[in-house]
């Protein structure tokens, strides 16, 4: 990577820097359940997980002087990370009428992790071990064959990202790093919706979430001017609103349509240099979808969304939209499939974020092209029988927290 500071069009510094980083990931995780129906309208369900995660990683940072290459021992640095979770359920499901049930549960997790970081200026090992229980509540009512009721409770926790954890520093270029965050704490949720559901085809929500120490990417000016970019656990978010969904409507015979919407307020709180800090906005958010039966066996597809400015942690993200356009038919007595389709056909989903605070302003604009044109042509071998779904990619929980993509 070469970076370089110009005035004009003369450069005042310029570097050449080389980063390696090696990573080696071992998760292991066991689990069992047993459901047991007492009777018909009473059953039970319990189960038991553990799992053990270990984490060793190595960065080598060197840079470019007088032609040949040094060792920045700076940046070069090594990680070690060891987690072990043990946790256990108790569900009870009960069917008190016709009309009226409820689902009952309770998990305790018990959660210990110990890191170690070492560079030529830090040489620690962090240890924690927490316990956590997560009740959950749901109840329905059904007051006719067409109307229905549901209260749902639930408190989840979302652990963090390993890559975020890792203290490794990323150069982007001399203005800008990115460095994980040994110190950061699990997010804790706990959600409340109440629906109601009308003749299985519109539906009514309202919803209130609140996060605990949630984790958000800041932004952070150093004192060499710097811009570090670090995921820190904030004071807390509060989010609620209203969803509505319109499905399966039919204007006419041959057009089905769906409509599905949203208004939603959220708020952030952090401390900065002894400052409280918000950032809170409300969303609309709209997304329609439509089938129509067209002459020949051909079937068409059109749908879009639109979303108002959004926000997390610290960051702004402006208003986006896309509109995608689609056919369909089969063929050879339904065992081809053509499907010809454009998705974002006016290149509109570009994301645009935005940062404003007393000490940094920050933009970015995201310029891949997420426009496409193609078609895909199928054949069924099966005779029509629903193929069982693998849900092996759903058992461990940990590899989701991988996250080898780019975090931002």
């Amino acid at each position: 990577m070469t970076s370089s500071f110009q005035t004009h069009i003369h450069p005042v510094k310029e570097d050449t820097l080389s980063g390696k980083a090696t990573n080696d990931i071992k998760i292991y995780s066991r689990q069992t359940n047993l459901i047991y129906p007492i009777t018909g309208k009473f059953i039970i369900a319990t189960g038991l997980k553990t799992a053990f995660v270990n984490i060793n990683s190595n960065a080598l940072y060197k840079n470019l002087i007088a032609g040949n290459w040094q060792e920045d021992t700076h940046l070069s640095s090594s990680f070690g990370y060891k987690e072990n979770i043990q946790a256990g359920y108790f569900q009870v499901n009960t069917i008190w009428t016709s009309r009226f049930s409820t689902e009952i549960g309770l998990r305790l997790e018990n959660t210990n992790t110990q890191s170690k970081y070492n560079s030529a200026n830090q040489d620690t090992t962090f240890k924690k071990s927490y316990v956590h229980l997560f009740p959950t509540l749901m109840a329905q009512y059904r007051l006719s064959e067409n109307h229905g009721f549901s209260v749902l409770y639930g408190r989840r926790i979302i652990r963090p990202n390993y890559r975020n954890m890792n203290p490794f520093v990323e150069v982007r270029d001399q203005f800008l790093y990115e460095q994980g965050n040994t110190a950061l704490k699990p997010e804790l949720i706990d959600n409340i919706e109440i629906s109601w559901l009308f003749r299985k085809r519109y539906s009514f929500n309202a919803f209130y979430s609140h996060r605990t120490n949630p984790i958000s990417l800041s932004f952070l000016v150093d004192d060499n001017n710097r811009v570090l970019v670090m995921p820190l656990n904030l004071s807390g978010n509060h989010s609620f609103g209203v969803r509505i969904g319109f499905n399966n409507l039919q204007p006419f015979q041959w057009w089905t349509a769906n409509i599905n919407g949203s208004v939603t307020h959220k708020k952030f709180d952090w401390m900065m240099d002894g400052h409280t800090f918000k950032n809170q906005v409300t969303t609309p958010m709209i997304h329609i979808s439509n089938q129509w039966t067209l002459p020949y066996g051909w079937k068409g597809e059109a749908s879009g969304f639109y979303s108002g400015e959004m926000i997390e942690g610290q960051t702004r993200i402006k208003p986006l939209w896309t509109l995608s356009l689609g056919a369909r038919k089969n063929l050879f007595k339904d065992k081809f499939s053509l499907y010809i389709y454009a998705h974002d056909i006016f290149h509109s989903n570009r994301p645009r974020v935005a940062i404003d605070t007393s000490c940094l302003y920050y933009t970015s604009t995201e310029k891949n092209d997420s426009r496409m044109i193609g078609m895909t042509l199928s054949y069924r071998f099966n005779r029509g029988k629903e193929i069982k779904k693998s849900q092996q990619g759903n058992r461990i929980e940990e590899s989701k927290r991988i996250g080898l993509q780019d975090k931002r």
